[in-house]
């Protein structure tokens, strides 16, 4: 197989990424009027949240450089909504812990995300939460894997995901807001080569 030739960051800078189409502002303002005055379960909200923000993130992915198997993004801090976390817990059957301390700097201490397989892939990538939806590389994934600073699309990168991410905690009420290994600390995938 032949090497895959990534973007400098400098080349990646200047990458012009068009807007999301016209049709996702219009579905995030019925989603909007359905979350704050619908009467629909925090969980069924969510979900049409996340069918919107994969939209997005559809009209993205041509300039992305992520594929399958590349998990540098599950090393660093994950922060997931007490809403996200019983989304996963009702789709999943797995427990969430509902405390509210949360633990930081788990890429300082290369720890990844409880969720992530020996083969580099995510076991609840249909049920992951709005910030994995919607972190996304421009650039050399070794960057990623250096956490260093580079060109990178994420749930602040975009006016619309920001209304959408005020949208979220809204949903969430004022229920903690942890990352997700501290939602599932006892949560190790099947086979993790860091368990």
């Amino acid at each position: 197989g032949s090497a895959l030739i990534y973007r400098t960051i400098e080349a990646a800078m200047q990458l012009e990424i068009p807007d999301v189409p016209d049709d996702i502002y219009r579905a995030y303002e019925s989603i909007e009027k359905l979350v704050l005055s619908g009467n629909a379960s925090a969980v069924s909200k969510l979900r049409k949240i996340y069918d919107l923000v994969d939209r997005i993130a559809a009209s993205i992915q041509p300039y992305t450089v992520c594929v399958k198997g590349c998990s540098h993004c599950c090393f660093i801090d994950v922060g997931v909504l007490f809403v996200e976390a019983q989304y996963i817990q009702m789709n999943l059957g797995i427990r969430a812990d509902p405390g509210v301390s949360w633990s930081e700097n788990y890429v300082g201490k290369g720890i990844p995300c409880n969720f992530l397989s020996r083969e580099g892939t995510c076991t609840v990538y249909a049920h992951r939460p709005f910030a994995c939806r919607t972190f996304h590389a421009f650039d050399d994934p070794k960057y990623c894997a250096d956490n260093s600073a580079h060109a990178t699309y994420t749930g602040k990168s975009h006016p619309l995901l920001i209304k959408i991410s005020v949208l979220l905690e809204s949903l969430n009420q004022d229920r903690p807001i942890r990352d997700i290994r501290d939602f599932f600390p006892a949560m190790k995938t099947e086979g993790s080569e860091y368990d």
